[in-house]
């Protein structure tokens, strides 16, 4: 959905409910199960909902979308029934169609640094000033009187795994002036999302989908309660969902391997990238993916690649406190905070900028 959910407290439910009242009377179960799945309709956290005309077909090889250049769009969090819980999130694409603001050239008292990702490093369900990217960039340059000036450019794209990642910096990394790139690498990255394509009105599909997550989709859209069944079934999947998208003999695992190698051929000086892993929020506690994290890092490691793990930076967190919203996992602004101080106390910003010929 893109279009602003109204408040809506009277529809074709209400009028099926009417109808049951009256043919079955109040003690019917039937009865019962309409008013309970009408409450839990009217209660649905929608995920995530935006404007229109967020993305646009990218003609770039491997990209398949971008988001529309100049623009300013919303998106919206909330309940149908309580507006009070309402809330906006703007979001700034400057003319490259990234987050954020405009990018000039390099200059020599420049130190740049393009950052690489998905929904989380983006900052979906933040604001443009409360990103971990942004507040980095503060933290960096906070208190230094010489040197060159950080900047730290956010190029990361909603919805994008690594191999769009990859095929962006194959784009751009002659036109965007950069000391060093760092990739974020989230642990749905291993996920194929090369059918993904975008309707004219902006939003994004996925066209040709099994009949069965058809059939699926429709009847959680028009039931409340599947609705809520659907969505604890998910999060009680999540561990062994992963697992499977990053077993060995998974063509994403593998796609995401030789995307890395590509990676790797592009920077070419290793020093010119960081590569990072943006933990999934669940169980921070007793966290049950650190062998993937820990195969990840191997593999950038195979590739003469360094990588940071983010997970130490949020260990220990009750993750529902770091959600965006009660129905979103992506990071809250305590979430990007939590992950740009814990990789400026990881990065000594001063050896990096004296660096030459990085």
């Amino acid at each position: 959905m893109n279009v602003r959910p109204q408040r809506v407290f009277v529809n074709p439910r209400v009028l099926l409910i009417a109808a049951a009242w009256v043919l079955l009377g109040v003690d019917s179960f039937l009865l019962w199960l309409l008013i309970a799945d009408y409450a839990a309709w009217l209660c649905t956290f929608p995920e995530r909902q935006s404007d229109p005309g967020v993305f646009r077909a990218c003609r770039s090889k491997g990209r398949l979308f971008e988001f529309t250049p100049r623009n300013r769009f919303n998106f919206y969090f909330g309940s149908r029934l309580v507006w009070k819980k309402f809330r906006k999130v703007s979001n700034s694409i400057n003319a490259h169609g990234f987050r954020g603001g405009p990018i000039g050239p390099g200059r020599d008292d420049l130190f740049r640094i393009i950052i690489l990702g998905d929904s989380s490093t983006y900052g979906s369900g933040v604001e443009d000033d409360e990103t971990f990217v942004h507040l980095l960039e503060k933290k960096f340059n906070n208190g230094r009187g010489t040197g060159k000036t950080v900047e730290i450019v956010n190029l990361a794209v909603d919805g994008y795994n690594t191999r769009q990642e990859v095929a962006l910096y194959r784009q751009i990394r002659e036109s965007i002036d950069h000391d060093m790139v760092w990739m974020f690498t989230a642990l749905d990255d291993a996920f194929v999302s090369g059918l993904v394509q975008v309707k004219e009105d902006g939003t994004l599909y996925r066209p040709g989908a099994p009949i069965r997550l058809k059939i699926r989709n429709t009847l959680v859209q028009g039931s409340g309660l599947l609705w809520w069944l659907h969505d604890a079934y998910r999060f009680l999947r999540a561990p062994s969902h992963f697992q499977r998208m990053w077993d060995v003999s998974q063509f994403g695992y593998n796609d995401w391997k030789k995307s890395i190698e590509e990676y790797a051929r592009l920077v070419g000086n290793p020093e010119k990238t960081i590569n990072f892993i943006m933990p999934v929020l669940y169980k921070l506690d007793d966290y049950p993916w650190k062998n993937i994290h820990e195969r990840i890092v191997l593999e950038y490691e195979r590739n003469g690649l360094t990588c940071i793990d983010l997970l130490p930076g949020l260990a220990g967190r009750n993750f529902l406190d770091l959600w965006c919203h009660y129905m979103d996992p992506h990071p809250n602004p305590e979430g990007h905070r939590l992950m740009a101080d814990y990789i400026a106390g990881m990065i000594d910003i001063e050896k990096l900028t004296s660096k030459k010929n990085v």
